[in-house]
């Protein structure tokens, strides 16, 4: 627990924090009320509100925020959601004081504070003192669970949706889910796309069980689905189902009845990327289909890919003959069949129910083919209300959609003032059957310097995470004036938000990683200066420190910029030095010493032993860490060993499965992975060795150590 908690309740604060935290040190109501309100501030959870009960007996209540910017919205928040409730809120936002307990509070928090206090005269009053308690209790929980509730203005789709991609991309879970939440509550994307949704920020939280459990999920792939789903199921199936890529684990008939609610996906051909990075969910595909008995999986199954000997394993396990056996007729609805079928008002009703979850490319089908239809049959469809209202859905959804074939029609359409919800909707759902063949960096460029002052340039903005992720699929490599032009237009965003930061720092990233000029590594780096400035954050400080880390480990053509960038941080990190956790004061004073050769300029740290970070024992354990970053692993090294004296840590950078890498997956207690910064062909042997590795969400130490400590904490 932080220093600032126990300052905070100190003997000039009636309230004993240890009697609040043993559960029953009060009467039954004052207890449950006192821990609802230190609950957020024992799990470090900001923004909270703290009780004080002075020696007069006068009880107070203090606001404490993140920042400038959480502490203006929850003020706004608690005078809303007060009303009558017995409590006078001081409208101002307090940044000094003569009280001892309030100065201790600006140590910690120099942005300030609000305050608020039950009149004196209402003190003796119970009923009234535990319903002020209760509210303010709600109050905070309802705003970490739901943390735009009390907005009057909602943020718009898009914006959500960038926020959303940017967590996916960096396996934030808990952030993934939270703005997957917030978009349940606009009712603007469909049916289909939300779901969609739902399943990316499981996997972003690595709920693969939840994913492979969830009810809709068996109609969800019966009809069509895109690739890059497919991609994500068959991880799920992977990390739940089928745990390795060996026929021979597992009996036929067992793993049969497994997938038999997941038959969908499995019973015909799927569409996703003929590489290396994509070797086992291929081999998980041909599993799964070869145990359901579908015995065209070897017509598509790609043998460079798999390899002819596995594939032979395959054939074997599966026991099927060289001539392949009658295909078998799956008892699942075909939207191709269904298109081509003589139209029927029976059949014009399947096409309706299979609209509801269609994709927009399947949409786009069934509209032109029920728009076909004879009038007789619509006319008959009128008359049940159900399928009367899906198919003015499908009129108003598809009715004047045109077919988008790339970036470059999509930008165009863009500027051409149309209807931008629409088409942001198209950007997720179709990008990913746009072929890198189409894509002409040039044209595009040039369409962004069109869009640059015109209205809806902030839909390109909310759309660059998906074109970030396109171009990764797709191995398009860009040139540093279209990445320079990309951020340029993000950084000019008068409302950026935390996750941008990553989104940033990932495009920077690239432009370090391709042929460019000092002056655009400058401008770039001075645009994500300007970015922290107005979103820092302790929140986003494993962030921020991430990126010093990757700037470290790669080219600088400017080293004052780099210098520059970090005075910020390091300021910013001073300035809230009692806040951060042991790791990252460590890592912090690393990259002062590394980018500035001194560490004097920081305070001082309270040297503790291992049993003070951790109750494990590690004497004689063995780390192992594994990355291709060797910077990152040397400054994991380092700070792992002042914070664990006794650890035998080993770092890894091998490229391939070397007898070294497989010799420590062997014997390591411990072993950290970072699949971010690793080669293929060193992934596969070490995870097929064993399960209980441990993935950094980054590629640098700050990654690697906060892996290591969360584990075991």
């Amino acid at each position: 627990m932080d220093n600032w908690l126990d300052d905070f309740f100190s003997k000039e604060n009636e309230w004993d924090l240890e009697k609040i935290k043993s559960g029953n040190g009060y009467s039954t109501e004052l207890q449950l009320n006192l821990e609802t309100l230190v609950r957020p501030a024992l799990q470090d959870k900001f923004p909270v509100i703290l009780p004080k009960l002075s020696e007069d007996k006068i009880l107070f209540f203090y606001v404490l925020a993140e920042d400038s910017r959480q502490l203006e919205e929850i003020k706004n928040v608690t005078k809303a959601y007060l009303g009558n409730v017995h409590v006078q809120l001081d409208p101002r936002i307090h940044i000094d004081s003569e009280d001892s307990i309030e100065q201790g509070i600006l140590k910690y928090f120099p942005h300030g504070f609000l305050k608020l206090n039950i009149p004196l005269s209402l003190n003796e009053n119970k009923p009234v003192v535990y319903e002020v308690m209760k509210t303010l209790g709600i109050l905070v929980e309802q705003y970490h669970n739901r943390p735009l509730i009390y907005a009057t203005v909602q943020r718009p789709t898009g914006r959500i949706l960038r926020d959303f991609f940017i967590a996916c991309s960096h396996k934030k879970g808990d952030d993934a889910n939270e703005y997957y939440e917030e978009l349940k509550t606009h009712n603007k994307l469909t049916s289909r796309n939300l779901f969609s949704i739902e399943l990316q920020a499981l996997a972003a939280g690595n709920k693969w069980q939840t994913i492979i459990n969830h009810p809709m999920l068996p109609d969800f792939i019966n009809g069509g689905i895109q690739s890059y789903i497919v991609e994500l199921l068959l991880e799920a199936i992977n990390k739940t189902i089928l745990l390795s890529s060996f026929p021979s684990d597992y009996v036929v008939t067992k793993l049969e009845s497994n997938l038999m609610l997941l038959r969908g996906l499995f019973l015909r051909p799927i569409e996703i990327s003929v590489t290396k990075e994509q070797i086992n969910a291929w081999k998980i595909w041909a599993i799964g289909a070869s145990a359901l008995g579908y015995a065209r999986v070897f017509e598509h199954v790609p043998t460079d890919i798999v390899g002819g000997e596995w594939l032979g394993e395959l054939e074997k396990w599966a026991g099927f003959s060289s001539t392949p056996v009658v295909e078998i007729q799956e008892n699942i609805s075909d939207l191709k069949k269904l298109i081509e079928s003589k139209p029927s008002v029976d059949v014009a009703f399947k096409l309706l129910k299979e609209s509801f979850m269609a994709s927009n490319n399947d949409g786009s089908a069934i509209y032109q083919c029920i728009s076909s239809y004879p009038e007789e049959i619509i006319s008959e469809i009128a008359n049940h209300n159900s399928a009367n209202d899906l198919l003015k859905d499908l009129y108003d959804q598809h009715s004047d959609k045109k077919i988008i074939e790339s970036w470059q029609e999509w930008l165009s359409i863009l500027l051409s003032d149309s209807d931008p919800h629409a088409l942001l909707q198209i950007a997720i759902e179709s990008n990913n059957d746009w072929t890198s063949m189409q894509w002409q960096e040039d044209k595009v460029f040039s369409l962004l310097e069109k869009l640059s002052n015109h209205k809806n340039s902030v839909i390109f903005r909310n759309v660059i995470p998906i074109l970030q992720s396109w171009l990764r699929k797709k191995n398009i490599d860009s040139s540093s004036s279209f990445v320079e032009k990309i951020i340029l237009i993000l950084v000019a965003d008068d409302k950026l938000s935390p996750q941008d930061l990553l989104l940033i720092s990932d495009l920077i990233y690239s432009l370090i990683n391709t042929t460019h000029t000092e002056q655009q590594y400058k401008d770039a780096i001075e645009g994500l200066g300007m970015s922290w400035d107005s979103v820092g954050s302790i929140n986003g400080l494993d962030d921020i420190l991430e990126t010093v880390d990757m700037l470290l480990d790669n080219t600088c053509k400017n080293e004052q910029s780099r210098i520059n960038l970090w005075n910020e941080i390091q300021q910013f990190c001073i300035s809230h030095w009692q806040r951060l956790n042991d790791q990252q004061h460590l890592i912090v004073i690393r990259f002062g010493k590394e980018i500035t050769s001194s560490s004097e300029q920081f305070p001082p740290l309270q040297t503790k032993k291992s049993d003070e970070v951790t109750s494990v024992d590690l004497t004689g354990k063995k780390l192992a860490i594994y990355t291709l970053t060797e910077g990152a692993g040397r400054r994991a090294k380092v700070i792992l060993l002042q914070l664990f004296p006794e650890l035998d840590i080993q770092v890894n950078h091998d490229k391939s499965a070397t007898s070294a890498l497989m010799n420590l997956a062997n014997t390591a207690d411990y072993f950290i992975f970072a699949s971010k910064s690793a080669a293929h062909q060193a992934f596969y042997p070490v995870t097929n060795k064993r399960k209980d590795i441990l993935y950094p969400d980054g590629k640098g130490s700050s990654s690697i150590v906060r892996t290591f400590v969360n584990a075991l904490n």
